[in-house]
């Protein structure tokens, strides 16, 4: 009985106890406010505020509800472990003060409202810079800046603290994700193998061997087209190496220098497009994993690409169509009449290029050295070791890690081995009777691709090194040189690349994807977007003549543009990807197709030059065929959206392609 009394007693106290601590809270002396310094858009602006002892330490007894004064008005907040959060919309700029009762401590904070309309500001200024500069990096850079500025406030104050946060923050930033890290290495790497089997002259006796299988204007042009699918890593080298050493074989046959320089660089630019292995896929890979990372995409970013080169209808048609035209000796336009004129009256060489404006250190870097020839081996080994060395590391990387993704999963396997792995890689698919390029496919979108690239590459590098040391008339420092020089033809495009990532910083910080979406969202169906994106980026790279500029500012834009939209409309996440890809390819195929009209993009400049060609005249001749190829390409791309599989596509495309030559071509007689 007397427990029981104790017990009562106890349990009263402990009541009392818990009543007096909840009338009486403990008091705050002191507070920090953490507030957002910007709000883009009418939003709600949450305030942090912490409660602070007399250290000015946290002070993780003040719970329940403390009263404040906040912009004049009493108000209560919710306080747990000395931590209180405060809502506040935010419709114009807007300074907070928030006072403690009878201690009379005030803090004050400004937020500043930024109208969403900003946030298209620093893409469209890139935009605008590049075509009236014609200076991709110079734009880049300025439009980083200008998104800063919109950022930190527009004020003389804020000019330094913004270029500095430019470089510190943004630039900084795009260094040290280690994916970034991966394709600049890799582009480097790619850059030095180029240059090593273009100056060691291997190169050189690789193209002196198939020249000796021409036998007639039609083998001549086929061979010059067979080396530029060859030549797939690098259209920078293709179209040098194919130019100038194909110059002496088709000036042999009466084969116009108009016609040479449109195989060189159409079929250059397009098996660079399509070919897993150039030096344009590590840029492609890099800002298709800013959208994986981004949106939380399952599949991986080297997957993606792959499966996007189902909608590359512009390169592939494009390769089509040159085939025709040798095949069956024809031509139409103003192509017609240059052949005929070289047929008549032999090839007349009417440069009157001016080789200054180009890239310099890119012709003296690739163009192969007349006096220097090795064996066409020294140059297939390297790039046969890249290829190689990516199918079997993409494999293997993709077993591994679905390995240890069936382990997490509960699957158990009798051994850790490729084979183990690939027989019941099904159990990740639901499909027990998964085709064998599907399971390929399965363990790529598995792989780390960037791992991949760095090895592949590295081993291509390693090789071409040793090789060429092997030769005893060139020196370790010699081929030390060459790496340098392919590093430096890499550096323009490493560097577009950073500030295009940077820029695609900026653009999420300033939620110019959220603000479009609201824009575009229930306008305008996502399955349009891609053909829309084709002359979008066709007309841009035309205007600037930079495919590399013209990705760098289109890709962090639209790619996460159009996945938004495509799930603001409700579509299933396989229709999502289906546009998706085909956004990434329509990007690609839309510069392409814009630098082969330009006639101030790089490559239609080197193509002129490594083909002797007159300038004017290579654009004029070339311009009809790119657009009759853009124009069935668009044609193709708009009956995809109809549902039909991607081989009958193309199929498509190239009997149309095929019925155009036919019927429109004109023959060209030896």
């Amino acid at each position: 009985m007397k427990l029981r009394i104790h017990i009562f007693f106890i349990f009263i106290f402990l009541l009392l106890q818990q009543s007096v601590f909840s009338q009486a809270p403990s008091p705050i002396y002191n507070i920090r406010v953490e507030a957002p310094e910007y709000i883009i858009g009418d939003q709600f602006a949450e305030i942090k505020i912490t409660a602070l002892n007399r250290a000015g330490m946290i002070d993780s007894n003040i719970a329940d509800k403390q009263m404040l004064i906040i912009n004049d008005d009493t108000t209560f907040i919710n306080f747990r472990f000395g931590v209180g959060f405060y809502t506040l919309p935010i419709e114009k700029s807007t300074r907070i003060t928030i006072a403690i009762p009878k201690i009379g401590i005030e803090k004050n904070k400004l937020i500043r409202y930024l109208p969403p309309w900003l946030s298209i500001l620093p893409p469209l200024f890139a935009i605008i810079l590049t075509l009236i500069f014609k200076d991709v990096i110079l734009s880049l850079f300025l439009s980083i800046f200008l998104g800063v500025l919109i950022l930190k406030g527009f004020d003389i104050s804020t000019i330094i603290p913004a270029l500095l946060t430019v470089v510190d923050k943004y630039i900084m930033e795009s260094l040290r994700d280690e994916r970034h890290l991966s394709i600049i290495i890799f582009s480097f790497l790619i850059g030095g193998i180029v240059s090593i089997i273009s100056k060691n002259g291997s190169m050189n006796g690789f193209i002196r061997k198939i020249s000796s299988y021409a036998h007639n204007p039609r083998s001549a042009e086929l061979l010059t087209y067979s080396l530029g699918v060859g030549i797939f890593y690098d259209n920078y080298a293709n179209i040098l190496i194919a130019g100038n050493t194909m110059r002496s074989v088709t000036d042999k046959y009466k084969i116009s220098r108009e016609k040479l320089a449109f195989i060189v660089h159409c079929t250059a630019s397009s098996v660079t497009a399509i070919a897993f292995i150039t030096t344009w896929i590590g840029a492609e890979v890099g800002y298709i994993n800013d959208l994986v990372l981004t949106f939380k995409v399952e599949e991986s970013a080297y997957a993606i690409f792959l499966k996007s080169l189902q909608y590359t209808y512009f390169p592939v048609l494009m390769l089509a169509f040159i085939f025709f035209l040798i095949w069956f000796k024809k031509d139409f336009g103003r192509m017609y009449h240059a052949e005929i004129n070289s047929r008549n009256a032999g090839v007349i060489n009417e440069s009157e290029e001016d080789t200054t404006k180009l890239k310099e250190e890119i012709i003296q870097t690739i163009t192969p050295e007349e006096k220097r020839t090795r064996h066409w081996i020294f140059a297939f080994i390297p790039v046969f070791t890249i290829i190689i060395t990516a199918l079997i590391g993409l494999l293997i990387s993709g077993a591994r890690n679905t390995y240890f993704e069936m382990i997490t999963s509960g699957i158990r396997l009798d051994s850790y081995s490729f084979a183990g792995v690939w027989e019941v890689l099904y159990l990740m698919d639901e499909d027990q009777h998964a085709s064998f390029l599907k399971k390929i496919m399965l363990l790529i979108g598995k792989s780390d691709s960037y791992l991949v690239l760095l090895w592949s590459s590295f081993a291509g590098m390693f090789m071409a090194i040793i090789l060429s040391v092997t030769q005893k008339s060139i020196s370790f420092k010699n081929v030390m040189e060459m790496v340098i020089h392919g590093f430096r033809i890499m550096l323009t495009a490493v560097i577009i690349l950073i500030f295009a990532w940077a820029l695609g910083q900026v653009i999420e910080d300033l939620h110019t994807v959220e603000y479009l979406t609201s824009k575009f969202s229930g306008n305008i169906n996502p399955v349009l977007i891609p053909a829309i994106t084709f002359i979008l980026a066709a007309v841009f790279s035309f205007s600037t003549g930079s495919l590399w500029g013209a990705m760098g500012i289109l890709y962090p834009l639209l790619l996460p543009l159009t996945y938004t939209l495509a799930l603001s409309a409700g579509l299933e996440t396989k229709e999502v990807m289906t546009i998706l890809y085909n956004q990434i390819a329509m990007v690609i195929t839309g510069c392409i197709f814009g630098t082969l009209c330009s006639p101030i993009a790089d490559t239609t400049l080197l193509s002129s030059v490594s083909a002797d060609c007159n300038h004017i005249a290579h654009v004029r001749t070339q311009l009809p065929y790119a657009l009759t190829v853009a124009t069935v390409s668009f044609f193709i791309t708009l009956l995809s959206l109809t549902g039909l599989p991607w081989l009958l596509n193309y199929l498509i495309g190239i009997v149309i392609i095929f019925l155009i030559v036919h019927y429109r071509g004109k023959r060209v007689e030896s």
